[in-house]
């Protein structure tokens, strides 16, 4: 009696599966990251928004721009998914940053808005540095469980 094996075609329908929820378990993550920037915050209040509060997650812009908008996810390659930005700020929002200067490169001055409103205009600034406001760590740790059970297990 012949034994017919089957085992290439059931490979490649359990890495099938295992693709899909992974797409589906990188976009819960993305998705739980974009809302988290629509919760109520408790910093300081800004000109337009309530800002975020150290260690909560940054505060979204208006009409969905800015770091929210461009939270995504991507498969560079088979059975991995990356979820994250392109944008140089969701690194420092999310890991924070060290006090550093900023210098002005073409212009004469930089221009931004002092803490009474008024304009103000200097040559370099020292920016005491920025406390964390993660958004995609705390996402993933929210998503586990529920990645996890889409996986069979517990």
């Amino acid at each position: 009696m012949a034994v017919k094996w089957y085992g290439a075609k059931i490979l490649a329908e359990v890495h099938a599966k295992a693709e899909a929820k992974m797409s589906i378990g990188a976009q819960m993550i993305a998705t739980h990251a974009k809302n988290s920037m629509r919760e109520p915050k408790h910093g300081k209040p800004g000109p337009q928004t309530q800002r975020s509060a150290p260690g909560e997650p940054p505060a979204a812009q208006h009409g969905g721009a800015g770091l929210q908008g461009d939270i995504t996810w991507e498969k560079p390659m088979p059975l991995v998914r990356r979820v994250g930005t392109n944008m140089k700020v969701g690194l420092w929002m999310e890991l924070g940053t060290r006090a550093h200067f900023i210098r002005r490169r073409k212009a004469k001055a930089l221009h931004f808005v002092g803490a009474g409103g008024e304009d103000v205009f200097v040559r370099n600034v020292h920016h005491p540095g920025t406390l964390p406001r993660p958004f995609l760590r705390p996402a993933m740790d929210a998503c586990r469980d529920r990645i996890r059970a889409l996986f069979g297990r517990p």
